[in-house]
């Protein structure tokens, strides 16, 4: 377990930004860094929302980013806060 430095997770969206510009959107400065373990980099989203888009059509791009930006073969993982909408 291994908390990354705080340049890694701008690499990583700057990467996506670059590369990736058509999947890219304003919200993704919301998203937080969690910790790299096992070799997932765990991507703290505001809510459900944000993670099933990430997941269904960013997954490759993010994992793609994150390889690039800490030097070793990783993926991601989603991982939704709360919604705050009606319940």
């Amino acid at each position: 377990m291994s908390a990354p430095t705080p340049t890694v997770w701008s690499d990583i969206v700057e990467h996506v930004r670059l590369n990736y510009s058509e999947l890219a959107r304003g919200w993704f400065t919301d998203l937080r860094l969690g910790e790299i373990d096992q070799g997932v980099v765990h991507v703290h989203t505001m809510n459900r929302a944000q993670a099933d888009y990430l997941e269904q059509h960013c997954r490759r791009a993010f994992s793609e980013a994150s390889q690039a930006a800490t030097g070793r073969l990783v993926t991601v993982a989603f991982e939704p806060g709360e919604d705050t909408g009606p319940g």
